[in-house]
């Protein structure tokens, strides 16, 4: 695995990409984009994520909309809880952000306690 003719930051770089490719031929990975690609496909749900998106940013960058926002809001809300892709989307998402979590604690042990300590 490690190669002494390749200096330190490559053999790491080449690690990195490997693992990469690992986790893009995971089936959590795949479930992700499959699931993804679907709700693009699907006009009517990726207009409703966009609203939502849009509307969620505005409240972040602005604090509380009026009424008839909240009432949007709501209703855009109750919609995506009914949605069956977005609840399919949200679930693969979850699985896939546990694995990116595995794989960073199993970086973390292996690096030991330098990342601990900071040292």
């Amino acid at each position: 695995m490690i190669d002494p003719k390749k200096d330190d930051i490559r053999q790491i770089l080449d690690l990195a990409e490997r693992l990469g490719v690992s986790i893009s031929a995971s089936e959590r990975y795949k479930a992700l984009d499959a699931i993804s690609q679907e709700i693009e496909d699907d006009d009517d749900t990726s207009q409703l994520v966009k609203d939502y998106s849009r509307l969620k940013l505005r409240a972040i960058k602005g604090g509380h909309g009026d009424e008839q926002e909240k009432r949007l809001q709501e209703v855009l809300e109750r919609r995506i809880r009914e949605n069956p892709k977005i609840a399919r989307l949200l679930k693969t998402q979850a699985d896939f952000a546990e694995l990116m979590s595995k794989v960073r604690s199993s970086l973390t042990d292996a690096l030991g306690s330098h990342v601990e300590t900071g040292i």
